[in-house]
Parts: structure tokens; sequence; C-alpha cells
């Protein structure tokens, strides 16, 4: 059975992993990306022989289903000049457009939602927090990945908000590397190395966050020296003013 095409406004870094996610179903039968980011968007279309390339107005005129990928300033300059019916379902990845700029940006849609995407979707298996619920989202997303339905837009900022620890998380690994080659070892050994620690918490968080603690925790080991360390610096209370912070941001796109 195939599918209607769908159409793709903005494709920078998550656009181009939401085009591979699309892409991954063979029943999909054209994908519409606007052109910009060419590289990207030349990539994609040398892989795949669905790629259409077209100007967002045509996007409208082709497709039903429409995932906006734009950055917030992009968004208000190019959505208001397009020409929205009721037919046309709208997905939005948009961080800092809540849904009340989003419904006075895209007039005249028939359903609009917010989707909460990270770059992993492309291979799919990931948990993509919406708001609010959407047929359009499920259809194009729900075979590959689970769909997380928040209650509020709130709570869909709260699971925003928390995106932004990965390159707080990665940094721990940067940080490991970079002592690793300070004690002699080589760049490539030591990078790899610092990599196996994810593999293995990773591995650890199968049973939820306070077992895999327990797990890696023996009663005076290293583990709790180090955990015990970076708490008496109160790591833990900055990360969490950290989250108020950019969900503070967030949530006054939305408000």
């Amino acid at each position: 059975m195939t599918k209607p095409a769908v159409g793709l406004v903005g494709v920078g870094r998550i656009g181009e992993a939401i085009a591979s996610a699309l892409l991954s179903d063979a029943a999909l039968t054209a994908l519409y990306l606007t052109p910009r980011s060419s590289g990207r968007v030349a990539g994609l279309a040398a892989q795949d022989a669905r790629v259409r390339v077209a100007e967002p107005h045509v996007i409208l005129q082709q497709c039903d289903m429409v995932v906006i990928a734009l950055g917030a300033a992009d968004a208000r300059q190019v959505l208001p000049a397009l020409a929205f019916e009721s037919r046309h379902q709208v997905v939005s990845l948009m961080a800092e457009i809540g849904v009340s700029e989003l419904d006075s940006l895209t007039p005249g849609a028939g359903h609009r939602c917010r989707l909460l995407a990270l770059p992993s979707v492309a291979v799919g298996g990931q948990t993509l927090p919406v708001y609010p619920e959407s047929p359009a989202a499920e259809a194009l997303f729900g075979g590959r990945n689970r769909l997380l339905a928040a209650e509020t837009e709130e709570q869909l900022v709260a699971y925003w908000s928390v995106t932004a620890l990965l390159s707080s998380l990665i940094m721990a690994g940067e940080v490991a590397a970079d002592w690793l080659e300070s004690a002699g070892i080589e760049a490539p050994a030591a990078q790899a190395y610092a990599r196996t620690l994810f593999e293995d918490v990773d591995r650890a968080l199968a049973s939820g966050f306070a077992a895999a603690v327990r797990g890696v925790s023996t009663p005076g080991g290293l583990n709790v020296m180090m955990r015990q360390r970076l708490l008496d610096a109160d790591v833990s209370g900055e990360i969490g003013r950290g989250l108020d912070q950019v969900f503070r941001r967030l949530w006054k796109t939305a408000e």
C-alpha cells in the first residue's frame, strides 16, 4: 500500500534526519524538500529517487502532510506567505515556536502539532513527545518510533528542555578522552575507550537510572568516590538550575 507524498520545509540538521526517517518507509511515494541547505538536499536526492525539490508554496500544493523544521526567525518570514488549507496537517519540529504562534503562522491548516525529535530519529526506535496528539505524526513516525503524547504544551516544553543536556553529557566523554591523552595514551585509543563508557551506560540503563547507579557503585569503590565528589560540588544542583533556565527560555515562546 502506497502513502501520499509528504512535504518537508527546512532541511537543516534535524530536517535531514527527519528526511532520512521518512524515506525509510518504502510505501512513501515522494518526499518534497525545500531547496535551501542545498548540500544536504543534494545528498538526499542522490540517495533516493523519491526526493523532489520544490519551493514551499509548491510543497503545499502537492502535499497534505507538511513537516516544518525551520528556525524560528525563518519560520516567521516564510510561513505567513503560504496558503494553508483545511486539508493540510502540519507537524512542527520547531523548538521556539509555540502552538499559539504556530496557529497564527499556518492559518487555515486543518490540524497542527509540535513534535520533539532528535537526530537519532533517522534510525528509528526513538521516543517522540508530541502535543497535541496528531494522526499525521502517528502516520509519519509511529511505525518505527514510540510517540509519547504530552498532556499539555508545558509538559512538551519540559521534555524539550532536557535535550539541552546532550552536549553536556558528551562533554563528560570529552573530559575522559582528554585526560587519557594527558596520561600518555594516543588520541584514537583514548577516544575509543572513552566511548565505551557510553556503551556501558546504555546497557546499564535498561533497568532504570536508580538500578544503573546501584549496578556500577560498589561500596567504597571508584564510582562511589567520583559520584560523591560531583555531588559535593553541587553538579546535580547546577544541572537542575540549567534546565530551569532552558525551560524559561522555551516556555516564553509558547505563552
